[in-house]
């Protein structure tokens, strides 16, 4: 059960509801014409909230899309809330030492792959929005992450690391396998079942990040789903976040949806929602899609069992009949348009890639191998890529494989700039290069994200401000984590902060000279027409 907890707002909805009951009796004898004009006004204003919205739903573009997720309205409200930078978000998070130490240890106990463990241990949460509180006792949390994951606790220090977290609101806690005396017995099957279905705004979950790639301006990752979401690709809704924990400010983090069957569910309709999801990263190899062999399957961390390709949806019932097909076409010696239309959509892809050329990510799909999901929608076997983990981006300092903040990348290059090999994607390469088949669609593309306002500084700083009102005031920690640093306890657009008494400025590039920058590269290297 999740508890809302604001009785002002209870009984202004109350008075409300009188007041509309009213005037729906006033009003009963309107004839169809007004009716119809006051429908036609509740559009229109609801049209304007939703081009107003941040969290924006994905688009298939023929104007036939209908959700195959099934919300209430007040759900779908608090979604849309929640997600949006004008809302001021606070999880605050109680959990004992007891549950503390045991998580630290489910890292120490796997430390031989990366602390990886599955099992969630068991606080209270309160999530705030815009000052409604909405209580859910028993959350599940676990640590989560790759190469990020680090001990954090102990019983003298308290909490003495950040780490990442993946949030449960649905976990029972009833898997002997993983709970041993811990745990839950459930003696009434009705709550059980309450359990399993409980969700937060849709969501049966939640991840959320600290801002160890150090962007001062907290904005850059969000700034890069919000734009894919404006191209009408598909990347998961986030928004940022006081997190306070055992009453401690622990500053701002980054909360995100779940890329799961529920978001596959939001985002598609019912004939395409039944497909295969696979997450992709360097599970086992690199997830440049050139075979699936041992590196397609269901990740079980405790077991240390991974795959580059780590199945999300059916689980149980998947042969990767459709993720085969695509690896053996896009490997084909004769690939072109006509055999890659038959298992990706085309035109999804091309704006995928030119989006993300833009933003400058050395770590994913194409210059790493790494960072996104794949769905194959089951209505036509199509692949569909997803954007994941998107925190080096737009001139992020933390990793810089080619000096130049990806600046300097040639749109139609045959690199993978990260991985510093030639570009091992056939697809990417034999589509997206000078003489591929689909280079006049992707020019195209690229054309539209460079004419976009996403590309400007003053589009950037729109949201940076939202941000900034929202939680520079709480950005300060009051623990004095060993892993963070001080250019992470301010938000700054320039990335500066403050060391002392003198001001020193962040090794990452400023937000305006990496649009100059990578809109002078695309300009030089443009494919014009007559060269095609």
């Amino acid at each position: 059960m999740i508890r809302k907890i604001n009785e002002l707002k209870k009984r202004t909805r109350i008075f409300v509801v009188l007041m509309l009951v009213m005037a729906m009796m006033v009003t009963a004898g309107c004839s169809n014409k007004n009716e119809n004009n006051n429908s036609k006004s509740e559009k229109s204003q609801s049209d304007a909230q939703s081009d107003e919205s941040d969290s924006d739903t994905f688009s298939q573009g023929d104007g036939s899309f209908v959700s195959a997720l099934k919300m209430t309205e007040e759900e779908s409200k608090l979604y849309d809330e929640f997600f949006s930078l004008d809302s001021n978000i606070k999880i605050s998070i109680d959990i004992t030492d007891d549950e503390l130490n045991k998580l630290e240890r489910d890292y120490e106990r796997n430390r031989h792959n990366g602390g990886k463990s599955e099992i969630y241990r068991m606080c209270d949460m309160t999530i705030t929005v815009n000052g409604t509180d909405y209580e859910i006792p028993e959350v599940g949390i676990r640590m989560k992450g790759n190469t990020s994951r680090t001990d954090f606790y102990n019983s003298n220090d308290g909490v003495y690391n950040l780490i990442h977290l993946k949030v449960s609101f649905n976990e029972t806690f009833d898997n002997t396998d993983y709970y041993g005396t811990d745990t839950k017995v459930w003696n009434d099957d009705d709550a059980k079942k309450e359990r399993e279905d409980r969700r937060f705004a849709s969501l049966k979950g939640l991840e959320i990040k600290w801002n160890r790639e150090v962007d001062g301006t907290y904005t850059r990752e969000t700034y890069a789903y919000k734009m894919y979401r404006d191209f009408g690709l598909l990347a998961p809704n986030n928004n940022l976040c006081q997190c306070i924990v055992n009453d401690k400010n622990f500053g701002v983090l980054k909360v995100y949806e779940p890329v799961d069957k529920v978001f596959i569910k939001r985002n598609f309709d019912k004939k395409d929602c039944d497909g295969d999801l696979y997450k992709c990263t360097w599970g086992n190899g690199p997830a440049d899609y050139r075979e699936v062999e041992g590196r397609a399957g269901v990740k079980d961390e405790s077991a240390g069992k991974f795959y580059t390709y780590d199945l999300k949806t059916n689980k149980k019932k998947s042969g990767h009949e459709a993720l085969t097909e695509f690896i053996k076409i896009i490997n084909s010696d004769d690939i072109s348009l006509d055999t890659v239309e038959e298992v990706l959509d085309v035109d999804y892809f091309v704006k995928f890639m030119a989006v993300s050329y833009f933003l400058g990510m050395p770590d994913d799909m194409r210059n790493n191998y790494n960072n996104h999901y794949v769905y194959f929608r089951s209505g036509d076997n199509k692949a569909v890529f997803i954007a994941y983990d998107c925190d080096l981006c737009l001139g992020i300092e933390q990793w810089n494989p080619t000096g130049s903040y990806m600046t300097q990348a040639d749109p139609y290059a045959k690199v993978a700039y990260g991985a510093q090999q030639r570009q091992g994607n056939k697809l990417i390469r034999k589509s997206l290069s000078r003489t591929g088949f689909l280079v006049d669609e992707y020019t195209k593309a690229l054309d539209d994200v460079m004419a976009s306002k996403w590309l400007t500084i003053d589009n950037f700083k729109s949201y940076y401000e939202k941000i900034e009102k929202n939680y520079s005031a709480v950005v300060v920690p009051d623990i004095k984590f060993r892993n963070l640093n001080d250019c992470q306890k301010t938000m700054s657009i320039d990335d500066t902060y403050m060391n002392g008494t003198t001001s020193t400025r962040n090794k990452n590039m400023q937000i305006e000279e990496y649009f100059e920058r990578i809109k002078d590269t695309y300009k030089e290297n443009r494919i014009e027409d007559d060269a095609k």
